[in-house]
């Protein structure tokens, strides 16, 4: 009898013990993913970088900050806006890299960790990844376009340190960003300039 109770205490402390580590596993899985992309978030990101890091394994780290996001957002409602969002996830998974780690790290912002070895150079993977934004969106009816400004830096080349590192492809990001923006100005003021003449 003691034997059997035993026994049945054992089974029971097993089933315990894997229900337990079962739902540890889904919670570790949740609070490393975003739950609108199901990609895996910033947390799943600095991992990565820290084994990369411990490996001594040359990486190149890609920003990407949406143009058009909010006014899509704004025009259309958060629900075209959020599945802008969960399909420029399902095309950033699509690139052809098998070594490729795609994130989203917050709002309209994502992240491409690719090894070094991976790539010829990191413009042709920025170009890459411009190819994702160049087929138009669409959600039911409506149709819009995005596009994207890539920040780019290289571990250790830029720097060993992630937040450094991610510094450095910030900067680069907005540079893209702003650079668009002038150069979307410049073109409105000669057009502006063109119809006045015209028009004169």
């Amino acid at each position: 009898m003691q034997t059997a109770l035993l026994l049945i205490l054992v089974v029971c402390i097993l089933i315990i013990g894997f229900i337990f580590s079962r739902e540890l596993k889904h919670s570790r899985r949740l609070a490393m993913t975003d739950t609108l992309t199901s990609l895996p978030n910033r947390f799943s990101l600095f991992n990565l970088v820290d084994e990369f890091n411990h490996e001594n394994r040359s990486f190149n780290l890609f920003l990407l900050d949406l143009n058009g996001f909010k006014q899509v957002n704004d025009q259309f409602g958060h629900q075209v806006g959020d599945g802008a969002l969960i399909e420029v996830a399902k095309r950033l998974n699509s690139i052809r890299m098998t070594k490729a780690h795609a994130f989203r790290i917050g709002g309209d912002e994502f992240a491409v960790v690719v090894p070094e070895n991976e790539v010829l150079s990191a413009d042709d993977f920025c170009k890459a990844l411009e190819q994702v934004f160049q087929q138009p969106f669409k959600h039911e009816d409506i149709r819009y376009e995005l596009s994207t400004s890539i920040g780019f830096a290289n571990f250790p080349e830029d720097s060993d340190d992630i937040d450094e590192l991610i510094r450095h492809a910030d900067q680069r990001m907005y540079q893209m960003k702003f650079s668009h923006r002038d150069k979307k100005k410049n073109n409105a003021i000669v057009n502006n300039l063109c119809d006045l003449y015209l028009l004169g």
